[in-house]
């Protein structure tokens, strides 16, 4: 039987909601106990974040507003079983228009 330390410690592979390979990350990776620039918080500057349950893949991405703070959009991605590799290779820019999005929270503080 595996550790649940070390299974709490270390990434896990699973199939997305596209039947594509994605990373489970855990918490300590993903949360900002570090300096520097490979801050969670930083990497969203020019990442997307998509987080995903069972049925909903959820986009977190960062902007800039007009008193150029920056700010964090939480939106659920429409129709995410179509929305493949492929698809994101396909794209300009990330994050996702608001046309393929359903915002639930703009403005939102690290």
């Amino acid at each position: 039987m595996m550790d649940p330390v070390y299974k709490a410690l270390n990434d896990a592979y699973v199939f997305n909601l596209s039947l594509e390979l994605a990373i489970v990350y855990n918490l300590p990776r993903f949360v900002d106990p570090r300096i520097g620039t490979d801050l969670t918080s930083n990497m969203l500057r020019s990442n997307v974040l998509y987080l995903e349950t069972n049925s909903t893949r959820y986009e977190l991405s960062r902007f800039t507003n007009s008193e150029f703070s920056q700010i964090y959009r939480l939106s659920i991605v429409k129709q995410p079983h179509i929305k493949d590799d492929a698809f994101f290779k396909s794209l300009d820019k990330l994050p996702l228009d608001v046309s393929n999005l359903e915002v639930l929270f703009t403005d939102l503080k690290w």
